[in-house]
């Protein structure tokens, strides 16, 4: 029997928001090409929390939680979706890009 392992990944997706776009995909294509479970029954899902007001998800389903993007580290939404998975003993990772700007 399959075990199934489940990723939320929080970005700012569906908002014509190319750099959080490509993360998310370059993500899903690193942990797919290179996750190599001990155990060849393990299955992994990636869901993206989707960026509706009053959406509420259970956080409980989660082995992984991916904070995806660069600016979202400065906004409170997914700063607590963060503190409430760790409170609940999920790993809260972060993936992230840095601007250079050029004068």
């Amino acid at each position: 029997m399959n075990q199934i392992k489940n990723i939320l990944y929080l970005g700012w997706l569906g908002r014509a928001n190319v750099g959080d776009e490509v993360l998310f995909e370059l993500f899903k294509t690193m942990i797919y090409k290179y996750f190599k479970p001990n155990n060849q029954n393990v299955m992994i899902n990636i869901d993206m929390y989707p960026n509706h007001s009053n959406y509420k998800i259970d956080l409980s389903t989660y082995n992984l939680i991916v904070l995806g993007g660069g600016s979202l580290i400065n906004l409170p939404f997914y700063l607590n979706i963060c503190e409430e998975g760790l409170k609940k003993g999920i790993p809260v990772v972060s993936l992230g890009y840095r601007r250079r700007w050029h004068v």
